[in-house]
């Protein structure tokens, strides 16, 4: 930090403000911190996990951190993990029925990856298709592209760069496959995208 351009701006600077000092962490978070190659190890040391979680948490704790007033008492609550109880609910829920349905999920990859074995398969990869099949079956109220595009995303972000496609295309093999044995229980908004004319 020492060596670091916007410290010595920081620590020259003339003015020392409340805002100030508050971009300055926040910048030292975002910029340094996030930049760490010692951090980043140290961290991977105690959970494998963190080179996912490091941007989420960055940007946590910046937003945390921009809702600070010069009057905030030192109990300022923390960022809330969910925006509201619903999404907080949704989540248990759609993990519990992840969870449940883990073996029909696999069994219905596994039957669309012809020249895969599901034990080849990134885990990840696996994780992601899993929880798109529960969702596009248990919640009969959100739209199949709705699903598609959400974990089409999600595999984009968290697999590996030609993860997406290779997601997408399964997906999109179950889902019509289930469209045509008319085993897609939609309601309601979940009905958008769907075509019930035949």
């Amino acid at each position: 930090m020492i060596v670091w351009e916007v410290y010595n701006e920081y620590i020259s600077s003339e003015t020392h403000t409340y805002q100030t000092d508050k971009k300055f962490i926040i910048r030292m978070i975002t910029e340094l911190f996030a930049a760490s190659e010692d951090l980043n190890s140290n961290l991977e040391e105690q959970s494998i996990f963190w080179n996912d979680d490091m941007e989420y948490i960055t940007a946590m704790i910046e937003k945390s951190l921009k809702k600070f007033k010069p009057d905030s008492s030192v109990n300022i609550p923390l960022m809330p993990l969910y925006k509201n109880e619903e999404d907080a609910e949704f989540v248990k829920i759609l993990f519990r029925k992840a969870v449940l349905h883990e073996k029909k999920s696999s069994e219905l990859i596994d039957k669309n990856t012809t020249n895969w074995e599901v034990d080849r398969i990134a885990l990840m990869d696996i994780l992601v298709m899993q929880m798109a099949i529960t969702e596009i079956f248990e919640f009969p109220e959100i739209p199949v592209k709705v699903t598609l595009n959400e974990y089409i995303e999600i595999a984009k972000y968290y697999c590996t760069s030609k993860s997406s496609t290779f997601v997408n295309g399964i997906l999109d093999n179950i889902v019509k496959e289930m469209r045509e044995k008319g085993n897609l229980n939609k309601s309601g908004r979940g009905l958008v995208g769907e075509d019930y004319s035949e």
